[in-house]
């Protein structure tokens, strides 16, 4: 596996620009620019940095490009995972930011977001940003790295409910969902779908430029990169994305001596 260097934005603020510029890049727009309109008033995702510049962080190659990076927060939680909300991702933020901003302890580390440059792929940098999470955490005395995992394919396969996409698997047993596979074969556990990991509104017109497509009436409309249908109410001026995702968690174990 080629090495990398491990920068986080602590060190290094100038990062936070090129994350973020990584993001706007490869992640579907409703995503990165949909307002929050689930249970929980999600907190916005630039204050991850001010609040954890500790906990992301870059993954640079030797002529410091970067290859990839991976945004935690850290949060009190210590149920069993069977426990883990279907709200997965706003409900990670909100408690996340809560806690930090009461001081409540944190026991816990989640992870937000990894991201691979499509040009450096196949190279393991995928597992290489898990690996810093869990030396995070480990650093950190938690004993969980908790994901609510967004499944890299799923996608491309809109009309299927979440957890009828986990069920699916390959001929030797491991997840269908290649980011799924990632995760086992790095310790995580699957623990079950969450239905609602990120509830994003927008107007018609926002949709449709998310899109790149008309939307002339009300109902679910599929827009590519999105795992379920949107919802548009065109009376309303409104549309909604009900976002599923995956929980995965990681134990968290002391490294061996050397």
């Amino acid at each position: 596996m080629t090495k990398f260097t491990v920068r986080t934005v602590a060190e290094d603020w100038t990062l936070q620009e090129r994350i973020e510029a990584m993001y706007r890049q490869l992640w579907p727009r409703p995503i990165l620019e949909g307002q929050p309109a689930g249970l929980y008033a999600t907190p916005p995702w630039e204050t991850i940095y001010r609040r954890w510049p500790q906990l992301q962080f870059a993954l640079l190659d030797t002529e410091g490009r970067l290859v990839g990076a991976g945004n935690t927060a850290a949060l009190p939680w210590a149920q069993e995972a069977a426990e883990l909300p279907e709200e997965g991702f706003d409900w990670a933020m909100t408690t996340a930011c809560q806690a930090h901003d009461l001081k409540t302890p944190a026991t816990a580390l989640c992870a937000c977001g990894i991201m691979v440059d499509p040009a450096f792929r196949g190279q393991g940098i995928s597992t290489v940003a898990l690996e810093t999470m869990l030396t995070l955490a480990r650093a950190a005395g938690y004993p969980s790295l908790i994901v609510p995992v967004r499944p890299t394919a799923k996608w491309r396969y809109p009309l299927i409910p979440m957890a009828a996409y986990l069920a699916w698997q390959t001929a030797d047993g491991l997840p269908f969902d290649p980011w799924l596979r990632t995760h086992v074969r790095a310790g995580g556990r699957i623990v079950k779908s969450c239905s609602c990991s990120a509830t994003l509104s927008g107007t018609v017109a926002e949709w449709i430029e998310w899109g790149g497509m008309p939307l002339p009436g009300s109902g679910p409309h599929l827009l590519p990169g999105l795992f379920a249908p949107v919802q548009i109410d065109v009376e309303q001026d409104r549309g909604l994305y009900v976002e599923p995702a995956v929980w995965v968690v990681h134990p968290v174990h002391s490294r061996d001596p050397q």
